[in-house]
C-alpha cells in the first residue's frame, strides 16, 4: 500500500475551543452490534503476544538521541507553513485509524455484506485466502447493519468473528454502484489471521496469517490505544503510530514497508522505540493523556505502522459509535477529553527526548 499525501484534516489538528456534545449517554444502535472491543482491556485480544513483551531489557541503539531528534521534527518537511514546528505529535482519531467491527457468525440474526476483489495485489493469493477474503469470487462477510467506512485516510476496515475467531482486515473499501456487483464492497487488498483467539499467551508477532490490508503486513488495528482502556486510566499494550515518512525498507515484526528516506536517522517501520525506563514520566508535568502514552511506550514500546505524508500520530481506537456526520459525538471527545481535559490530537508535550530505538529486526523480550 501506497499512503497517498493529503490535505490537512481535523484529526491531527489541536481542538483548542468548541463545546462538546455531552448529551450522548446512550450508545447507538450501530455500537449495540458491536458488543466487545478486542482493544478492551477486560478481554484485550493479543495479550501475551509481541503488543504486550517486555521492554526492560531493549538494547539501545548508540544515536538514539539524533534519531528521536531528527523524528521530533521530520514533520516539518511536509507540513504546511502553519505546522512547521509545532506538531511533532498528534493523533489520528477519524482517519489513518481503523474500525474494528466485533461480530458472531453463530448468531442467527448477525448482518452479512457482500466483498469482494479483482485487484491485481488478491491476484496470486492462496485458494485459502480468496476463499475466505472474497478475492475473485465475492463472499458475505459478517457486518454490522450501516457499518462506517472512514471518508478520510485509507478507508479500511477490520473485522473479528466471535463465531470462528477469523480476523479480516480490509484496505481501500468502496462499495460498487453499478454494473454485476452493485450493492457489494470491493477491496484493493486484504489479510487474515485465521484464527485469532489463538493469539492470547502465543508469543505471536501480529503478522497477518495470509494477504496485507496494511503497510506493514500486520494486524497493526491492536495496537490502536482503546477508547475503554484510556477511559480505565491505563494503555496495556505497545503503541503504532503512522509516521510521516521512514526509512527505505523494514523491520521486524513488519513484514513490509512503504518508506522512502535514506537517512539513517530515520526509523523504520516497524523498529521498535521506547521511552527510557530510567526516566520518571510524572516528573515531566506531561498532560494527562500524553502521560498515560508515554508510559505505555516505557513497558511496552512503539513503533511506526504506516507513513502519512503529515505528521506522527499515535493510533486510537475509531469510534464506532460516531457517524461520520456527527465526529464530535464520539467518546474521545464526549468522555475522554471530558475526563482529562486534553483533546486526542493534542500531544505536542510528548517527551521525544528521552525516545530510545532498538536495532533492526530485534526480537528479543517474548
Amino acid at each position: 500500500m501506497t499512503v497517498q499525501p493529503h490535505l490537512p484534516r481535523r484529526a491531527l489538528a489541536p481542538l483548542l475551543t468548541g463545546t462538546l456534545a455531552l448529551a450522548l449517554t446512550q450508545p447507538h444502535s450501530q455500537a449495540q452490534a458491536n458488543p466487545v472491543s478486542p482493544l478492551h482491556p477486560a478481554n484485550y485480544l493479543a495479550r501475551g503476544t509481541v503488543a504486550q513483551r517486555s521492554v526492560a531489557t531493549m538494547p539501545v541503539l548508540p544515536n538514539s538521541a539524533q534519531m528521536a531528534n531528527y523524528l521530533k521534527n521530520l514533520h516539518s518537511t511536509y507540513v504546511t507553513d502553519q505546522f512547521k514546528g509545532k506538531l511533532p505529535l498528534s493523533g489520528n482519531v477519524f482517519a489513518y485509524n481503523i474500525p474494528i467491527h466485533t461480530v458472531n457468525s453463530k448468531d442467527p440474526n448477525q448482518n452479512y455484506e457482500w466483498f469482494y476483489s479483482f485487484d491485481h495485489r488478491v491476484k496470486y493469493q492462496s485458494d485459502e485466502y480468496k476463499k475466505l477474503m472474497g478475492a475473485e469470487t465475492p463472499v458475505r462477510i459478517p457486518l454490522p447493519k450501516n457499518f462506517q467506512i472512514p471518508a478520510g485516510g485509507d478507508r479500511s476496515i477490520a473485522v473479528y468473528d466471535l463465531g470462528t475467531g477469523l480476523w479480516r482486515s480490509f484496505f481501500l473499501v468502496q462499495k460498487t454502484t453499478e454494473g454485476e456487483h452493485k450493492g457489494r464492497w470491493h477491496y484493493s487488498s486484504g489479510g487474515y489471521i485465521k484464527d485469532a483467539r489463538a493469539l492470547a499467551g502465543s508469543g505471536h508477532s501480529l503478522q497477518l496469517t495470509g494477504g496485507s490490508s496494511s503497510v506493514v503486513g500486520m494486524a497493526s488495528e491492536l495496537t490502536q490505544i482503546g477508547i475503554d482502556e484510556v477511559l480505565a486510566g491505563r494503555i496495556n499494550h505497545a503503541v503504532s503510530f503512522t509516521l510521516p515518512n521512514a526509512r527505505s525498507g523494514y523491520s521486524w515484526p513488519a513484514r513490509q514497508g512503504d518508506g522512502n528516506l535514506t537517512d539513517p536517522l530515520a526509523p523504520y517501520e516497524g523498529q521498535w522505540f521506547r521511552i527510557n525506563p530510567a526516566v520518571n514520566l510524572d516528573s515531566l508535568g506531561l498532560r494527562p493523556l500524553t502521560l498515560m502514552i508515554a508510559k505505555a511506550l516505557q513497558k511496552y514500546g512503539g513503533y511506526g505502522s504506516d507513513r502519512n505524508i503529515w505528521c506522527m500520530a499515535a493510533n486510537y481506537e475509531y469510534d464506532t459509535s460516531q457517524t461520520e456526520a456527527t465526529q464530535g459525538n464520539s467518546r474521545w471527545y464526549t468522555q475522554v477529553q471530558a475526563k482529562y481535559g486534553q483533546a486526542p490530537e493534542n500531544l505536542h508535550d510528548f517527551p521525544f527526548q528521552h525516545l530510545q530505538f532498538a536495532p533492526k529486526d530485534w526480537k528479543g523480550g517474548l
